[in-house]
């Protein structure tokens, strides 16, 4: 974790190595979870009560709480956060996303796929609706 970095009240962590860079807040509420890391970069703010998941079971018919482990199509892969990154409040990132630098997520949305560089979108599911301009 780097130098500046805040966690508020209620977040929950269980994801086996959680890198978060210079300056990256985590609000209150935020939930990271599963099985495998998220990199959050620096400056990066994650709002209040949004979940980023580095592991999932996959929507599947007839699945049900006996089922074994491999037989739950578990979806993992690490989450990468870039620099000056915001996801917005009550959003959800899932597993294998990349958000990258200065993009914006916007509240309540649902991220199911990368996300470029200075895109700003928003939406279940998550869509493009402008890009920043970088000065």
């Amino acid at each position: 974790m780097g130098p500046d970095c805040r966690i508020g009240d209620f977040v929950l962590v269980t994801v086996p190595k959680l890198f978060m860079g210079e300056g990256s807040q985590l609000n209150a509420g935020c939930l990271i979870v599963g099985r495998k890391p998220c990199r959050i970069g620096r400056h990066v703010v994650v709002s209040y009560n949004a979940t980023v998941l580095t592991s999932s079971d996959s929507v599947a018919p007839k699945m049900d709480d006996a089922s074994s482990e491999s037989e739950r199509n578990m979806v993992e892969g690490e989450v990468e956060i870039g620099d000056y990154a915001y996801v917005g409040a009550y959003a959800l990132v899932n597993p294998c996303v990349k958000i990258g630098r200065g993009a914006v997520v916007g509240a309540y949305s649902y991220v199911d796929k990368d996300i470029g560089d200075y895109e700003v979108g928003w939406g279940q599911p998550w869509r493009r609706r402008k890009t920043r301009r970088v000065d």
